[in-house]
């Protein structure tokens, strides 16, 4: 390809952005003020469809700017990491320092046995987990009449399961599991798994709620593949890219909901009535005393939104690591003790165990233990 060629093409690509903001502001932003007066056209009604089935519901509850900077921070966001990505592609090209920096970055070193008390962690919380989402589409059956299947299933006409139906999938699902703690055919297994973890979670968000309590393991599930096709293919020490994605897969969620709450509430979200207002949509006992305290709902609000902000720097500092973990702990715990939302065996806290080295615990398990030859690969 000739340097013109080259040039024209990144021209390009530097313009869709602003190709997407010249389509955010001249057609989008009035047609979601349209949609929210009951007029949407096919394109926004496909989007709430599929991307944001409570619009119906929340329209309700928040007036038209709330939806207009929601459709904002989506234009922000995307721009900042589109041109991020863009920057870093070619400063990789250029070679040199830069290259090998980046380079560096998208790599960790890791060992076979971390990797391999990973697996034995992640899967084993899914023998509990497995058991909750097939229990949750047994609940579901009396609700089949309302039915409104996302996207994927509309595509591949998948109907939702029926009783036996899920006691099969829940069969097969135990059993991928424990072939994959047992490292039989493992990248296989993990991917047929995965396959059911999307297929369940699509399942369960055609009933017009959208859950994001598997975000972070959903994103390190699809990883996992390429984790073990890596561990399998390398020696015992080596660099991996599909670890440390994993990695700033988990970060991004936490930083990028953080710029979500600023773009959207900006300093608002610091007023004590913000967090008044959640706090009364979830009513506890903890709830009812916080909210009579105006610096403690500041400080609430300010402690999550740094936690959130901040825990990017947990790729950039990885000694420090404890800081952010203690603090997702303290966020996610805080969250089910004063709002009661989530659940003692959180998801997101799971996902905590990419960011640590487990091969010292290996050697020490496997020294008092002799030999675990379910864990060896």
């Amino acid at each position: 390809m000739n340097t013109g060629l080259k040039k024209f093409i990144c021209f390009l690509v530097l313009l869709l952005p602003i190709v997407y903001c010249m389509f955010h502001y001249l057609y989008l932003k009035p047609a979601i003020l349209f949609a929210y007066n009951g007029h949407p056209d096919n394109f926004v009604n496909f989007l709430t469809e599929n991307f944001y089935p409570r619009f119906t519901i929340e329209k309700e509850r928040f007036d038209i700017t709330f939806f207009l900077a929601k459709a904002d921070q989506v234009l922000y966001r995307f721009s900042a990491i589109y041109y991020l990505v863009f920057l870093l592609i070619y400063l990789y090209n250029k070679g040199g320092k830069f290259k090998t920096k980046i380079s560096n970055f998208f790599h960790t070193e890791t060992t076979s046995k971390n990797i391999d008390i990973l697996r034995v962690i992640y899967f084993s919380y899914f023998l509990y987990l497995i058991g909750q989402l097939c229990h949750d589409l047994i609940f579901m059956q009396p609700l089949m009449p309302f039915y409104k299947p996302v996207l994927w299933l509309r595509l591949f006409n998948i109907p939702f399961p029926e009783y036996f139906t899920i006691l099969i999938i829940a069969g097969i699902w135990y059993s991928l599991t424990i072939l994959i703690l047992l490292n039989i055919r493992i990248v296989l297994c993990t991917s047929l798994s995965l396959f059911i973890f999307i297929l369940v979670q699509c399942w369960e968000f055609s009933f017009e709620k959208l859950d994001h309590s598997y975000a972070t393991i959903t994103y390190a599930f699809m990883l996992l593949p390429f984790l073990f096709d890596e561990q399998k293919r390398n020696t015992a020490l080596f660099n991996s890219w599909s670890l440390q994605l994993i990695r700033i897969s988990i970060a991004m969620v936490y930083f990028l909901s953080s710029l979500e709450k600023i773009f959207i509430a900006r300093l608002s979200w610091l007023k004590p009535e913000t967090l008044k207002t959640y706090l009364s949509f979830h009513e506890t006992q903890i709830s009812k005393i916080i909210i009579q305290y105006d610096f403690l709902c500041i400080l609430i609000s300010a402690g999550s939104l740094l936690i959130q902000l901040s825990f990017i720097l947990i790729l950039f500092l990885p000694r420090w690591k404890w800081l952010w973990m203690a603090g997702g702990i303290a966020f996610h715990t805080g969250t089910l003790l004063i709002m009661n939302i989530g659940h003692p065996l959180n998801p997101w806290l799971l996902v905590y165990i990419f960011f640590i080295d487990w091969t010292k615990v290996y050697n020490f398990v496997s020294s008092k233990l002799k030999k675990l030859n379910f864990l060896s690969s």
